[in-house]
Order: structure tokens, then sequence, then C-alpha cells
């Protein structure tokens, strides 16, 4: 038999030397890829190495008085000193043991009240009055008065502001004397003054109209609504940070019945007639109990389970609808209200006209905080990682949702904290230099109120302290 291959050879043999080769060149190729990516490897890390990304540090404040030192001007924008280091201005004590619970502060323009109320052993209502302008505070007067029969300690609005008065639920506070005084609205709580008229609402499910003629207060209607909530609107978005209840200006002007959310649809309130208008038909808390009503300077908007918006105007007729298309993005409750435009241009576009900026925190898993960047309304874009103090902080549930913030004009610095009893961490990020500033005895303050941009008071156990910038 013959063959044309060469004695002794076959095909396979014949082949054979030729597949070698050829896995030869292919182990050649796939060393060669993996060298090259090594390489890539070794020398991204050394890029790193020469620009590590910047670690985050704290810097604790201040605890000596320093005095206040500062602009005395309140623009309503975190002063941008504040990057410098949280440094305490100056202490206030009080009898701790004398004050059924712990005083209240409302600001208006350099003057600091601070409201306290007596236990039953001394049941007086005792408001002082500050000039907080100068470096230590200044007493302009001290009144006591009847406490109210029923206290209201976390109600909201908490005080009323007329141009004579203070309105602090059923008392009418001279604002140049202190002199107190009972008003006939009893324990019904104030709500807004519109159209000359003062709303206030018993939390139950009535509201009545009241006018001032010549220092006497007359009733001009009463008005049946759903059932009320009992601390009036606690559960109103964080979205705007509204100091009253009172939605539209002027002649069309109403005021937001203090409805309970969870089980009834919002409520306005024609000031000068008694009209009340219904708001949909639906309630307005999610399932995790979020609320879901937003206050704007000439309407309310309402959102629906399905991230719909309606937005009423001040009469309570639904002038928009449209879809929230953001997540993890809050404003800064730093200035005045939005109008119902610029709301919707917020929740579908994240822009916040006005505004001093927004605040997103994205990023967030079980092992670091969320990135915070803030956008400011000029343009400007800021980003840092906070330290490991803020993710146990963050990790509340429905933290962001609730925090309180204020930002400079420029973005460089933000001061964040959370809903919570003393105790509860207050951050104030210094944005361009990578740092968060704290402070102990921030962080052990109840019912703080901003009284300038550099000038923060707030009440602990011991008494008033006051916060500024450390500028030693």
């Amino acid at each position: 038999m013959s063959s044309n291959y060469p004695m002794g050879a076959s095909p396979d043999a014949s082949r054979a030397p030729r597949k070698r080769k050829g896995l030869l060149w292919l182990r050649i190729f796939l060393l060669t890829w993996v060298a090259f990516i090594l390489a890539f490897i070794l020398n991204m890390c050394d890029r790193d190495d020469s620009h590590p990304t910047p670690q985050p540090s704290v810097a604790w404040g201040n605890a000596s008085p320093t005095g206040y030192r500062g602009s005395a001007q309140n623009t309503r924008a975190l002063s941008p000193e504040w990057a410098s280091g949280i440094a305490v201005a100056w202490t206030q004590p009080f009898d701790a043991a004398a004050a059924a619970v712990p005083p209240r502060l409302f600001a208006e323009g350099s003057t600091l009240y601070v409201v306290s109320y007596g236990p039953n052993s001394n049941a007086v209502t005792t408001i002082s009055a500050y000039d907080v302008s100068g470096s230590e505070p200044s007493a302009l007067w001290t009144t006591t008065g009847p406490r109210p029969s029923h206290l209201r300690t976390y109600a909201y609005p908490e005080f009323l502001s007329t141009g004579t008065h203070l309105v602090i639920g059923p008392l009418l506070v001279d604002k140049a004397t202190g002199e107190q005084a009972l008003a006939p609205w009893g324990n019904e709580l104030p709500m807004g003054v519109a159209q000359g008229v003062l709303v206030t609402c018993d939390t139950v499910e009535t509201c009545s109209g009241w006018t001032d003629e010549e220092g006497t207060w007359t009733q001009q209607w009463s008005a049946t609504t759903s059932p009320q909530s009992h601390n009036g609107l606690t559960s109103l978005s964080p979205t705007t940070a509204p100091s009253d209840a009172v939605v539209g200006s002027g002649e069309s002007a109403s005021v937001l019945v203090p409805v309970d959310d969870a089980h009834y649809a919002p409520q306005l309130v024609d000031p000068s007639s008694g009209q009340v208008h219904t708001l949909g038909t639906q309630t307005t808390r999610d399932e995790d109990g979020t609320p879901r009503v937003t206050v704007a300077r000439d309407g309310v908007a309402i959102g629906g389970s399905d991230n719909t918006i309606n937005a009423y105007d001040s009469s309570g007729t639904v002038v928009d609808t449209y879809k929230i298309t953001i997540q993890w993005v809050r404003p800064t409750s730093d200035s005045s209200l939005p109008t119902l435009e610029q709301l919707r241009s917020f929740y579908t576009k994240e822009t916040t006209p006005w505004t001093t900026s927004f605040v997103s925190a994205e990023g967030s898993t079980d092992h670091s905080p969320p990135l915070l960047e803030i956008s400011t309304s000029t343009g400007e874009s800021l980003s840092m990682q906070p330290d490991g103090a803020f993710l146990k902080e963050s990790s509340q549930p429905n933290f962001f949702s609730s925090v309180a913030m204020r930002s400079s004009a420029d973005g460089s610095v933000l001061y964040l904290r959370g809903a919570g009893p003393a105790g509860t961490p207050a951050f104030v990020f210094a944005m361009a230099d990578n740092v968060t500033n704290r402070s102990e005895q921030l962080d052990q303050t109840i019912n703080q109120t901003w009284v300038f941009d550099d000038l923060l008071v707030g009440v602990t156990k011991d008494g008033l302290v006051a916060f500024t910038p450390d500028r030693d």
C-alpha cells in the first residue's frame, strides 16, 4: 500500500509542530497584554500616590467665650467666616429649676426674646428681651404674667409679630415694655395675620378671625374645619421654611388650616369671611409619615403617592400639575418663600432661585457617608466627603428630609443639623477646605434660633449659649 507521506509518519504527526507553534504565539500575546495591564495599573497607583484624595478632618470649636465681634446683619445667609471654626460668643445663665420646659427663643432685628414658663408651684410666664448686637447681651426688660392654662411647647407657629406686639399663644406682649396681657381667643393657636385679620385655630375643628380696633380684639367669624392637629403646622415639608400659616399676599391672602393631614386633605381659610376651601381629596402623608404639603409664597403644593404635585393658589384653585423628577436634593432654608413656579422648577430641574443654594447627598453606603455637594444660585458648585461622625447621623431614617441647613452665598460653608433633642450633632462644613467644624456646646443646645449671619443662639440645661465664627 502506497502513501504520499514519508515512511513512519502520519498526518497527525506532520501537523503537531504547527499546533505547538500556534499555542506559543498565543501565550506570548496573552503575557504581553497582562504585562501592559499591570503596567497601567501600577502607573495609576503612582498617580494616586502623588495626588491622594484629601482626607476629611474635624476641628472642634473654642469653648471659652470670646464675645460677639460680628457684623450684626441678618441676610439669612451663612457668613463665610464660619469656615474658620465655631466659638462660644457668650452665655446667659437661667434657673432651669424655675422652668417647666426649656425656654423658647424668638429673634427680630437685633432683639432676642426668651420665653419661659414656670412650673405649677410658680405658674407664671417670664419673658426677657435682650439687645444682642454688642459683645455681650444687653437686657432690655423682663416681665412676668399669667401662664397659659394649656401649654403648647412645640406648636407651630410659635410666635407671630405685629407692629407693636408679640403674639405667643394666648399672650399679647408689648415689644417696647414687655407688658403681658391675655388675649380673648384663649387657648386657640394663632396662625397668621392676613387682610388685617388674625386667624386662630383651636386645634380641634374650629378657626376664628379677630381684628384689633384701638387695642380691643373683636371676633369677626368662626368656621368649622376638618379635624386639626394638636400641635399646629408641625408636619409641613421642609423644602421651604414659612414663618407662619399665611399663603399669598394682600387681598388674595389666605391662611393654611392645621388639618390632621395624616387623615384629611389640607384646607385654606379666607381671613375676611371665614370660608374654608378643601384642597383635593387625599391625605398628605406618605406611608413612612413623610409630609407632602409645601408652602409657597403664592400658594400650596401638595404631593401625591405617585410623585405627582398639585399646585393650588391662595384661593384654593388648582393651577398646575406635574411630577417630581429629583431625589436626595434639598434647598437651604435661609431665604424667603418661593413662588409656585419657582417650586416647580426646583422639583423638576433642581434650580433654587429663591434661596442661597441647594444641597445633594449621594453615594451613601454602610461604610462611607454620602458625598455632600452644594450648588449655589449663582452657579458655584463645591463638594466634600464628610467625616465618619456624619455617617452615623446621616444613616438615621428620613435624616436628609428633616435637617436644618444654611449656606454662605458662595457655597464655601454649610451648616447642617438633624432634628432631635440635646446631643444631636451639628456640622459646619468648610467645603473649600474639606474640614468639618464641630462644637460640643452646640451639640447640647435645643431651640436654636439665628439672630445674625454670624450669630446662632441655643438653649442648654444651664442657660443660653451664643455661637459665632472663631476669629481668634
